[in-house]
């Protein structure tokens, strides 16, 4: 069986914190990569985040990927459910842990997230970061660009958690990092693309990676998780950068819609399914519809879009 992909992770509990309230998940045949972080300085933060990948784990990969993904979605409200739960049953404010998550499927590539744990695109040597970190500054009322200010979403924070989503490139050779607040608090968006352009293989980026952090102190536990790509999606299924993109947008609006509660959550799934879908050729057969094209383009200019 062809392998359409290499993965690594890692987590240490770096050179301050007196215990790992991170975790990992690496299942690579579910097409499924996570990393959790559970909140420092709350109570069983690493019960959160231990909980999270302990769900993931267990859950089968069947059917479609959109089914896979609402599966997941279910499988983290039962998580923020239970956490709120065990607060109250320990008199605590909190406990939460923040989450990003990759989820390969042959025709295209999809990432979600709750928090400021990040994930990142690098190929061509550029590194990209295709999350975006719910954050808030108070002073400038807007969300802060470099790992400060205050975290706004978290799984276990409210009574209900919102993932938001974007499609990734499926490019040969693309890889992708996700990581805890760690990782980027001590490396660089520049530093973790050239630990991946250095290194091709999963585990010798991680590597360089982890012993950078940990040289300049490590102030926080670290985990990382890479993904390296090494087939596209089938003949016909390509698409253009420009669809792409106008995918992108409009998931966001749907993001947006659904957390605001404009839309029902089955309205809202609905939707998303029908948007994605015209990704991989869920277009009745069209030969000139942007998702049967590959533009020539659409790597480098994917790349320079930003959410």
């Amino acid at each position: 069986m062809a392998r359409h992909f290499q993965s690594a992770g890692h987590t240490d509990i770096g050179k301050v914190r007196r215990r790992n309230e991170d975790a990992i998940l690496v299942r690579d045949k579910a097409g499924l990569w996570v990393v959790a972080d559970g909140l420092g300085g709350h109570a069983a933060g690493d019960y959160a985040s231990s909980l999270i990948v302990e769900r993931l784990a267990a859950l089968p990969r069947a059917g479609s990927v959109f089914d896979f993904i609402e599966a997941i979605e279910d499988a983290l409200d039962g998580v923020n459910t239970d956490l709120r739960q065990a607060a109250q049953v320990r008199a605590v404010d909190l406990i939460g842990s923040t989450v990003v998550l990759l989820v390969h499927d042959r025709d295209l590539l999809l990432c979600g997230w709750v928090g400021d744990s990040r994930a990142y695109v690098c190929a061509d040597g550029q590194c990209i970061q295709i999350t975006r970190d719910h954050v808030y500054d108070f002073d400038t009322g807007y969300a802060p660009a470099a790992g400060s200010g205050v975290l706004t979403r978290a799984v276990g924070a409210e009574q209900a958690v919102f993932l938001d989503w974007v499609v990734a490139s499926h490019r040969p050779g693309t890889q992708f990092v996700l990581c805890s607040d760690g990782i980027n608090k001590e490396l660089s968006d520049a530093e973790i693309g050239a630990a991946c352009a250095q290194h091709a293989l999963p585990d010798d980026a991680l590597t360089a990676m982890f012993e950078t952090s940990l040289d300049r102190g490590a102030r926080d536990n670290l985990s990382a998780v890479v993904v390296r790509l090494l087939e596209g999606p089938p003949d016909g299924a390509a698409t253009t950068d420009e669809h792409l993109q106008d995918t992108n947008r409009t998931l966001r609006g749907l993001d947006d819609a659904h957390r605001l509660g404009e839309i029902s959550r089955d309205d809202y799934r609905a939707r998303r399914r029908r948007l994605l879908e015209t990704l991989i050729g869920g277009t009745d057969g069209d030969p000139a519809h942007p998702s049967r094209k590959a533009g020539q383009s659409a790597w480098k200019r994917w790349l320079s879009w930003r959410r």
